[in-house]
């Protein structure tokens, strides 16, 4: 399942809104069988080469977006990773369990979502902390890369953000994003990047592998569904989910929903001086 906003620019709750529905989702639904809120990721061999482990196979759309979005900063072997937006942790301890890196942090305005991960997940080199987006609970120059998959669309400032962003990176650092946007939120998020300090280095259309990741993950997402949920909330968990014949869903297949990732580098450190403290 994927919590989702009625429409995808929408920012009528404010945080303290988003904090109560993600608070509460996380409360009501501690199933281990839900690890990921995104949409995945699938088709066109967008994930035939991605190897995961016999307990990671069932995500393995969701896990792909990961392993698309992540996958731009390259090789992250031995780097400090953080999470902004982190949801329910899934995929925060897979970058921890499998990509080599030093250390992971995951960060969520959620309080009650950050003690769920806590509870989900457990590795040597992973941690979560509660963590307002706009005002990173972090040093400058703390993290190699960053990584924000499906949450951005939230935010009140995507300006304020970046620059929060930008502050905790170390210098050359790759900042990591995707998620989706109506016509009046891929605007937002266009002058953004026009506005931010770091270089962007790539963007790329992925609405085509969102569409088949909710098409492959579509019967999942409608068994946890009536499995996990009473009937009064079926509706509003369908929505939320994007499944089959939601409005989200049909706003996707239509194309009236873009999806966008995109990699940004922070300015390299001047030359003589040491860009990456340890």
């Amino acid at each position: 399942m994927n919590a989702m906003m009625p429409r995808p620019s929408a920012l009528t709750l404010g945080k303290r809104g988003w904090r109560l529905l993600y608070g509460f989702l996380a409360w009501r639904f501690r199933t281990r069988d839900w690890l990921f809120m995104n949409y995945g990721y699938a088709g066109g061999g967008g994930n035939a080469d991605l190897v995961l482990a016999a307990d990671d196979e069932p995500h393995r759309p969701f896990i792909a977006m990961y392993a698309h979005t992540l996958g731009q900063a390259g090789p992250v072997a031995g780097c400090d990773v953080l999470e902004v937006g982190c949801g329910r942790g899934g995929g925060s301890a897979w970058i921890a369990r499998t990509q080599g890196v030093r250390s992971m942090t995951g960060v969520d305005l959620s309080e009650r979502a950050i003690a769920l991960c806590r509870r989900l997940h457990d590795a040597g080199n992973l941690t979560f902390r509660p963590g307002d987006a706009e005002r990173l609970p972090f040093p400058n120059a703390s993290f190699d890369v960053v990584v924000n998959v499906e949450s951005c669309h939230h935010y009140p400032s995507l300006s304020t953000f970046f620059d929060e962003v930008e502050r905790v990176l170390r210098p050359g650092g790759s900042f990591c994003v995707a998620t989706y946007w109506d016509p009046a939120g891929l605007v937002r998020f266009e002058q953004a990047l026009r506005g931010t300090r770091m270089e962007v280095v790539r963007t790329a259309d992925i609405a085509p592998r969102v569409v088949d990741g909710l098409l492959a993950t579509d019967a999942k997402k409608t068994a946890l569904i009536r499995r996990h949920a009473p009937w009064f909330l079926r509706p509003l968990l369908n929505h939320f989910a994007a499944v089959e014949g939601s409005s989200i869903h049909r706003g996707f297949m239509a194309g009236r929903i873009s999806y966008v990732s995109a990699l940004l580098r922070k300015a390299p450190a001047p030359a003589g001086r040491e860009g990456r403290a340890r």
